[in-house]
């Protein structure tokens, strides 16, 4: 699987769909084994600036990817997908070192499903 690089933004309804040996993965075929444990999943890396994902269309499947690198400015709330659009689906993804994983921004219908998320590793200290 190789890596894109640069953050994406959807301007129009799409399905963006992990494929298995050029096929599609329709629901009826996906297997039972949870995010966590698929290995070899197309990765979508950030440039480490703004979101990885922009959802700006209505309608918009985003299933079964690694996604990385996002941005960390609070202030711009900065994410790993961010949905600014109604109907989006965010499902079985695997997301990590991302300031928010999946933020959805005020919008309706948004259908947010199976996805693990995992923050940068922490460091407790005892005062």
């Amino acid at each position: 699987m190789g890596v894109h690089g640069r953050s994406i933004v959807t301007a129009r309804p799409i399905s963006c769909l992990r494929r298995r040996g050029g096929r599609r993965t329709q629901r009826h075929q996906r297997p039972q084994r949870r995010a966590a444990h698929r290995p070899n999943r197309p990765h979508l890396k950030g440039d480490e600036q703004t979101h990885v994902v922009a959802v700006d269309a209505a309608d918009v499947t985003i299933e079964g990817f690694r996604i990385s690198g996002s941005g960390t400015d609070l202030g711009d709330d900065h994410a790993g997908v961010m949905v600014r659009a109604p109907r989006a689906t965010i499902r079985d993804n695997r997301l990590s070192d991302v300031l928010h994983g999946v933020y959805v921004k005020g919008k309706d219908r948004a259908v947010v499903v199976e996805n693990v998320i995992e923050g940068p590793p922490c460091v407790v200290r005892a005062h």
